[in-house]
């Protein structure tokens, strides 16, 4: 795979491939957690997962819909290094945080790390409530996603 470079604005970021690797895991970590945080991976969440991955220009961050756009051929990479252990989802997402803050703007950092928070809760709200009613985010989802917003350094 290489070196990956992108541009955000004025600016030119060089990723190495484990950097890269790491960045293109985030989305899939923030999707399984959320989905499976109330014990069940829910049809209609993994249906707006790939929605989501299928709408990667729509998000206003550009390293975020770069990311969306490469993710999918990865997965199976992906899911193979979380089963075999290589791949800890919370070292993984640690590792993310410390890049965006490391190696973008901190306004670019900002705004890459809420882009993961909206993925978040777009998976959360996918599914729940009841006729309508109700909140879509569960007790469990809504743990869940302040966990993953204080791992990326966000206030929930």
């Amino acid at each position: 795979m290489g070196d990956t470079t992108i541009s955000i604005d004025s600016a030119t970021i060089t990723f190495s491939e484990t950097e890269w690797k790491s960045l293109l895991n985030s989305p899939f970590i923030i999707f399984l957690a959320v989905a499976v945080a109330d014990g069940k991976l829910d049809k209609k969440e993994a249906e707006r997962f790939a929605k989501i991955l299928a709408e990667a220009g729509k998000y206003r961050c550009p390293i975020l819909s770069r990311i969306l756009a490469e993710a999918l051929p990865h997965f199976m990479e992906f899911i193979n290094g979380l089963l075999s252990g290589k791949i800890n989802p919370l070292k993984e997402l640690m590792t993310v945080t410390d890049l965006a803050d490391a190696r973008l703007s901190a306004n670019d950092a900002k705004i890459f790390k809420l882009s993961l928070m909206s993925i978040a809760k777009e998976i959360a709200e996918s599914s729940g409530g009841f006729l309508g009613f109700g909140s879509k985010i569960s007790k469990d989802e809504m743990k869940v996603i302040n966990s993953i917003a204080a791992t990326l350094k966000l206030a929930a």
